[in-house]
């Protein structure tokens, strides 16, 4: 009997993988027969098992193995070994190359959560890997980024493990080498609060100076961490932050600045998302400004949304800077945030002026082609009739002192007359946001008038306007977001021109981008009431709604008119509407789509609650509701929800849809000429698959059979096309005399596809795009043939 306290061999303990281990060893379907045939094949490939033949075999196959009891035993790494690295990694029976530490890595300690690392970014790891050498010797080594990036795509970071200690942070993370499959590298990174990586150690040989393959797929793996968990969080929504107007100075001035007599108090900044599908709300950003700031991306130029933007601030003539961003992107751009962008361009590389130099020109091109003059800032020949640029860097700070300078210049010298204040109270609701401490709350844009502690405010709401009194009005710190959490500052009233959060009760139904109105008199509620039903009303009716579509719920009016406009480009019709969270009314709504075509009975939810009871009757109903704080997501779902059930259709209709062909026999080539007729021909027309009934038309319409197999040297097909020759398979009808080549039909005779009108309408529904523009013709010809109505 074996000694249990006796310690195995390092490597002695044999490593079994568990379907857990291995992504793809389960069955990811309820049934074998829903799963793909990517999916059946990486099943067996986990077993060892041959992956040939259709999905009707594979679907055999499969059966097969959980019918014996095989389908958990004998799971085999169909990656190259990589999930068996892994497992050993877990259980410690690696043997791995561990660094001499030096004294700033603790060795121990380390755990798999990154919640308390500072942000990641591309821009750290090129700082690092690429800036931060110091010798000759160290720029040999910038292939790694390159390398380390595919490492990481190729899964070879196989653990990373976090430690937060003396007020720095610390990552262990293990990675597979290129060659050696049985040993990892252990790698260490030394990050500080700002997210800089200070130092990394790596013991393969070129990780002397902590600028290997091993530490960038590291550094990549942390940036994949962080976009990911960036993503959680993605509703866009109009913000605005609060900019006091003075010049922070600093000791020792770097270069000449911008000096002139500042009259503006402050600026209201109103930041409006820039992707595609919330044109509404840069819309109703541009509509509540007095100046903009338009940022064009200088690397890809004017986008589309871009494009939309400009023609919106032509249209309200609405005076604007244009920030060309991303300068820092410029290949060997040398920041210098504290001097201005002048003496910052001065400073860089020839090559780098002339990349600069380039691309300023592109864009001055791309405006001059929207019929408008533009011109960097400090060469500008007319700021009247040129839109002035100026080059700016939201990650380095670079010309972002020029770009504020640039707005208030030209505030106080063009919009001096509208600086001014009007008692008439003018605000909109951006956000309802339910906060701790604070209960529901909703922050509005002041932009006029006056809030005071203690007024009757009325807001539209889910259920009806909503009438309320203002218990506080907090403001966030300076150069703060509204709508990021904060330590707010208390007001007992406030004028325009800021943003404002506001609470209040009763506000968990109120609805965002509708304007808010004060009551100064009892008997202005009633007619602020009507004012607010209208509003949401009109901006509800005018959507135009399809007689059939899936029912979209969303948060807020611009969220949903975001989703809509989503919706409408990607040619997905919507029945209904509604805003705020699920209930049982809204199920009901879309039921009706049951009745007419299921694929429509979906509720799309986007960044709302679902009532429990809402839930339990769209199970009970049948109506699918997909949920999602990511536009893209709810889209992917939908579809992947469509083409799950057009599938299930198409292989419910497959055996009722027949595709359209003409057939010509080769008289040289008659194998059998009784059933089964096995004949050579050649494909004039359409397509021929395996059960396609056959007829023919010259001797009275005879049906001679169904083709039950197709051939071209000697390799089974599942189907052939025009100006093919192939071998086919007739079998005759159940029930009927077999025909006879020679007797009932020869070679001079057509073969057609025998069609109906069921058959026809079962190949329109479901298998429309698997035929091509002369497969419908020649349904058409056939059509008219068998005298089809």
């Amino acid at each position: 009997m074996a000694d249990s306290n006796k310690t195995p061999a390092k490597g002695a303990l044999k490593v079994i993988l568990s379907e857990e281990d291995i992504p793809g060893a389960k069955i990811p379907r309820e049934t074998v027969e829903q799963c793909s045939v990517v999916q059946l094949k990486r099943w067996l490939l986990c077993r060892g098992a041959k992956t040939a033949g259709n999905k009707k075999a594979l679907v055999t196959r499969v059966e097969d193995y959980i019918k014996h009891g095989l389908d958990i035993k004998y799971l085999r790494d169909p990656d190259g070994g990589l999930h068996l690295l892994r497992k050993k990694v877990e259980l410690g029976v690696l043997e791995q190359e561990e660094p001499q530490l030096a004294q700033s890595f603790p060795k121990e300690g380390y755990k798999a959560d990154l919640k308390g690392l500072p942000n990641f970014s591309f821009g750290t790891v090129w700082r690092f890997m690429i800036e931060g050498v110091e010798s000759k010797k160290q720029l040999s080594t910038a292939k790694p980024l390159v390398k380390g990036f595919n490492f990481f795509k190729s899964g070879h970071v196989l653990y990373m493990g976090y430690l937060h200690e003396s007020g720095k942070h610390y990552i262990k993370s293990q990675v597979l080498p290129s060659m050696k499959k049985d040993k990892v590298y252990t790698c260490f990174l030394v990050i500080a609060s700002i997210g800089r990586v200070l130092n990394a150690h790596c013991k393969c040989p070129a990780g002397i100076d902590g600028r290997c393959n091993h530490v960038a797929s590291t550094l990549f793996a942390l940036e994949q961490h962080f976009k990911e968990r960036q993503k959680t969080s993605s509703v866009a929504e109009d913000s605005c932050t609060s900019k006091p107007c003075k010049w922070i100075i600093p000791r020792k001035r770097k270069g000449p600045f911008q000096d002139f007599e500042i009259k503006l108090p402050g600026l209201l900044i109103i930041d409006t998302p820039g992707h595609e599908s919330f044109s509404n709300l840069r819309s109703r950003g541009s509509s509540l400004c007095d100046m903009a700031i338009l940022v064009v991306d200088i690397m890809h130029g004017l986008e589309p949304q871009t494009l939309e933007s400009i023609n919106l601030l032509k249209k309200r003539k609405t005076p604007f800077v244009v920030a060309l961003n991303k300068v820092d992107r410029l290949f060997e751009w040398k920041r210098g945030p504290n001097s201005g962008i002048v003496d910052t361009i001065k400073k860089q590389k020839k090559n780098t002026k002339q990349e600069f130099e380039e691309r300023l020109q592109i864009v001055v091109k791309e405006f001059a082609e929207q019929s408008m003059n533009a011109a960097i800032f400090y060469n500008n020949p007319d700021p009247r009739s040129y839109v002035s640029l100026v080059p700016t860097s939201a990650h380095t700070g670079d010309g972002m002192g020029d770009l504020i300078a640039q707005v208030v210049r030209l505030t106080q010298t063009r919009l001096s007359q509208r600086l001014s204040f009007s008692e008439e109270l003018q605000s909109m609701v951006l956000e309802v946001k339910a906060l701790p401490g604070l209960g529901t709350t909703v922050d509005v844009i002041l932009i006029n008038g006056k809030l005071k502690e203690g007024d009757t405010i009325v807001v539209a709401g889910i259920e009806g306007p909503i009438v309320t009194q203002i218990r506080a009005l907090l403001t966030p710190q300076p150069l703060k977001e509204l709508r990021v959490k904060n330590q707010y500052i208390s007001h007992k009233e406030l004028p325009g021109a800021q943003g404002v959060k506001i609470t209040a009760k009763d506000l968990e139904k109120a609805l965002a981008g509708i304007p808010l109105f004060v009551a100064q008199q009892p008997d202005e509620v009633d007619f602020f009431k009507e004012e607010a039903s209208n509003i949401l009303n009109d901006t509800l009716q005018s959507i135009k709604l399809s007689d059939r579509g899936v029912y979209v719920q969303a948060s807020t009016l611009g969220s949903l008119e975001a989703l809509l406009e989503f919706l409408r480009t990607s040619k997905i019709p919507y029945s209904g509407v509604n805003i705020g969270p699920v209930h049982k009314k809204d199920i009901m709504k879309s039921s009706t789509m049951l009745e007419h075509d299921g694929q429509y009975a979906v509720v799309l939810a986007f960044d709302v609650r679902i009532e429990r009871d809402a839930q339990e009757l769209a199970d009970s109903l049948g109506v699918k509701i997909f949920s999602a704080d990511i536009i893209y997501h709810l889209f992917d779902k939908f579809t992947a929800y469509r083409e799950e059930l057009k599938q299930k259709k198409r292989d419910e209709f497959k055996h009722i849809a027949v595709f359209p062909c003409k057939l010509r026999i080769l008289p040289q080539h008659i194998f059998n000429s009784r059933s089964p007729i096995v004949v050579g021909v050649t494909v004039e027309a359409g397509v021929v698959k395996e059960g396609t009934p056959i007829a023919v038309p010259s001797q009275e319409f005879i049906d001679i059979g169904v083709v039950t197999g197709i051939e071209a040297n000697h390799k089974p097909l599942t189907e052939a096309r025009k100006g093919m020759e192939v071998c086919v398979k007739i079998d005759s009808p159940p029930g009927e005399a077999p025909k006879m080549y020679g007797r009932h039909f020869d070679h001079t005779d057509l073969l057609v596809s025998k069609i109906s009108r069921e058959s026809i309408d079962a190949v329109k529904e479901y298998f429309r795009e698997d035929l091509q523009k002369s497969d419908w013709q020649l349904m058409i010809e056939l059509k008219k043939l068998f005298e089809i109505i």
